[in-house]
């Protein structure tokens, strides 16, 4: 069980709470601690997989003298492309599935 149910449990929990944070509660300046709980709650619930299942599996299958660099790589690449690459294929999804951005909203804000 271990292991894949972390990332099971990880992804089942991350998945609603990240739905909860765009729909679940209105867009005011009244909700702060509404949002400060769904996303602490992330942060804590939803951030198993690469500790508990990416790295240990990992650590298992790979030779001990390759191990180090092999995690390494592993953390490089999931971190810096989601860093990379993520707030750049958000917005382009999102115009993509027909979403426009309004700069006279972005002015007054």
């Amino acid at each position: 069980y271990g292991r894949p149910l972390n990332a099971q449990i990880t992804v089942a929990v991350g998945i609603p709470l990240v739905y909860l944070v765009v729909y679940g509660i209105p867009p005011c300046s009244t909700c702060f601690w509404g949002y400060l709980c769904l996303i602490v709650s992330f942060g804590l619930l939803a951030s198993w997989a690469q500790g508990g299942t990416n790295f240990p599996v990992l650590a298992h299958i790979v030779p001990a003298s390759s191990r180090s660099r092999i995690l390494a790589w592993e953390m490089a690449f999931e971190n810096s492309i989601a860093s990379a690459l993520g707030a750049t294929m958000v917005t382009a999804l999102a115009s993509a599935l027909g979403y426009r951005f309004d700069r006279d909203k972005l002015a007054r804000l």
